[in-house]
């Protein structure tokens, strides 16, 4: 420690020693805390305010004081001026003198085509459903007029996913995941994502304009029940999981409106129960990742810890529902005269049923944590199911 002190033996600012240091006049110096160097403890400090700049302006020399302590001095790197790059992500220095590298997960080069949730367009093939289990012609008008639903809805359930981040960003940023979304992350601001909803709910009515009236109105109450849902329904226990199921059917509807073919009660009751049941394993997975993370209530949301076992309960109840009336529907007069090998479709019940219990035993098991349809499209159990089963309803035919 004698280099840290004059002749006199007065004690030297350590600021002083930097060029000392860095021609190495003091081999095996270690970060030891040393009373010499109280006096020194306002520079050291005025220093520690001013190394920020110094480090952004190019200078690459670390702090050498720290609340009083000599940091590791066996080692410091060569001033060498930042680029442009490092500027954006931050290069930091450690105790030892070794540079560390912490890379910021930088902008998508497309925010705002992950803001739109493509992937979640899957869910507009339950327009097709009507068309398919009434075995209409597949003209080139009915692929036209269906083609021209599927955009239209696909735009329209983009614009609703935009205005909902909107009113969920406080609650996303605190999100584990959905912290990482366009608007959460800061990718996208607010007042784009207002313009580019506007945007797209203007081109889903003009798609919409020459399709029957019955799916303009269906369309436009879809959107008016997806506002009401990110503004205050999904705050409400319980209502929030029947109004998903209720969008969910709603796409049923809209694609028998499209071409013109009478629902089953039967069908919707099934869709119904159904898709309750698949909200619910999303309440659930959002409910465990809330626990996980130590907090007993889900941001946003009406749900709490206590919840849990209750909404497991009507999930179930609700997958078996939606099996019951699967198999009701089978049995009825209607089926026979539409399918000639009718048999073939207690296959499909057994697949359903198969299917709904898996999904709900992976989310108990927590080995479910993303959206049931997010998951169904990167599982290659869920396709063989539902290959198997159009292939039993093929045959049914």
């Amino acid at each position: 420690m004698a280099a840290l002190h004059g002749v006199d033996g007065e004690a030297r600012c350590p600021t002083r020693l930097h060029n000392a240091v860095r021609r190495r006049d003091t081999p095996g110096l270690r970060s030891r805390p040393s009373e010499s160097l109280l006096p020194c403890r306002d520079a050291a400090a005025r220093r520690a305010e001013s190394v920020s700049a110094l480090w952004i302006a190019g200078d690459r020399r670390p702090p050498l004081l720290r609340r009083g302590l000599i940091l590791d001095l066996d080692f410091i790197p060569e001033r060498r001026p930042l680029t442009a790059g490092q500027l954006d992500t931050g290069d930091t220095i450690n105790a030892t003198g070794s540079e560390q590298t912490s890379r910021a997960a930088g902008p998508p080069p497309w925010p705002w085509v992950r803001a739109l949730r493509p992937h979640q367009w899957t869910k507009n093939v339950l327009l097709l459903l009507p068309a398919l289990a009434a075995h209409v012609s597949w003209t080139p008008a009915v692929v036209w007029d269906l083609s021209a639903a599927f955009v239209a809805f696909s735009l329209l359930a983009s614009a609703t996913y935009l205005l909902n981040d909107v009113v969920d960003l406080p609650h996303d940023r605190q999100h584990p995941t959905k912290k990482h979304r366009a608007l959460a992350a800061g990718h996208m601001s607010t007042r784009a994502a207002f313009l580019l909803a506007t945007i797209l709910i203007a081109a889903a009515a003009a798609l919409a304009w020459p399709l029957p009236i019955e799916f303009r109105a269906t369309l436009a109450a879809y959107l008016i029940l997806t506002a009401l849902y990110s503004i205050v329904l999904k705050r409400q226990a319980v209502l929030d999981v029947i109004v998903l199921a209720t969008l969910y059917t709603t796409r049923i509807v809209a694609g028998a409106a499209v071409v013109d073919v009478p629902l089953s009660r039967w069908f919707l009751a099934f869709s119904v129960f159904l898709f309750l049941s698949l909200a619910l394993v999303k309440r659930v997975v959002e409910l465990q990742d809330t626990l996980a993370s130590r907090h007993d209530e889900v941001g946003g949301r009406g749900y709490i810890g206590a919840d849990l076992p209750v909404l497991v309960g009507m999930g179930l109840a609700a997958a078996a529902s939606s099996s019951l009336v699967y198999c009701l529907y089978i049995t009825g007069d209607e089926v026979g005269a539409i399918y000639s090998r009718p048999d073939f479709l207690w296959g499909g019940f057994l697949l359903l049923l198969y299917w709904e219990t898996r999904i709900w035993l992976l989310a108990v098991r927590k080995q479910l944590h993303e959206d049931p349809v997010v998951f169904a499209l990167r599982d290659g159990t869920s396709y063989v199911v539902v290959l198997t089963f159009f292939l039993l309803v093929w045959v049914a035919t």
